[in-house]
């Protein structure tokens, strides 16, 4: 795991793409930081801004930590399939 992103390659990959065909992404992932919490999920949006060549010059995004936000889903879920359970 180089950098702590182990799906580096996919992020770059998106990055190249969106760059090379201008093909804007919308990612999420999981980063594992050397010190603070153990695990982080990350949703990453960009498109790229062209010039008046058409020639790419800048990319614009946002980088967001989600991780509560899945976690309350998860955690939504599992108590949905309790629910049904005993439901049973």
């Amino acid at each position: 795991m180089e950098n702590g992103i182990p799906e580096r390659e996919r992020v770059h990959q998106a990055l190249i793409v969106l760059v090379e065909k201008n093909q804007p992404y919308d990612l999420e992932f999981e980063i594992h930081p050397i010190s603070g919490p153990k695990r982080r999920i990350i949703k990453s949006i960009a498109e790229l801004e062209l010039d008046d060549a058409g020639q790419p010059c800048k990319v614009l995004g946002v980088v967001q930590d989600i991780t509560q936000r899945k976690t309350e889903e998860l955690e939504k879920h599992l108590l949905e399939i309790k629910l049904l359970q005993a439901q049973k």
